[in-house]
């Protein structure tokens, strides 16, 4: 599902923002979250410092830092439905 609430996209960059630690592949690197699976706790993000870069993140509401390679993250190519496609 698609997130055009602006507050629902910040909380879920700012969990992942909260779990990444350094190390993982999205340490430090400015996102937008813009969809969310509404069975999971997967989200698609963008990352900001590279438009053409798509990920599908699985956060583990844990409320600090998670040792890498959690939370898994996923990278996706083009076209998205494609990757998207396989996911359950």
């Amino acid at each position: 599902m698609l997130l055009p609430d602006a507050r629902a996209r910040e909380i879920l960059e700012a969990q992942l923002r909260l779990e990444v630690s350094e190390g993982h592949p999205l340490f430090g690197k400015p996102v937008i979250a813009f969809a969310r699976c509404t069975r999971c706790d997967e989200v698609l993000f963008s990352v900001e410092d590279d438009p053409a870069r798509f990920v599908q993140v699985h956060l583990t509401w844990r409320q600090g830092p998670e040792t890498p390679p959690w939370p898994a993250t996923e990278e996706l190519s083009f076209p998205l439905v494609d990757s998207l496609s396989e996911h359950h």
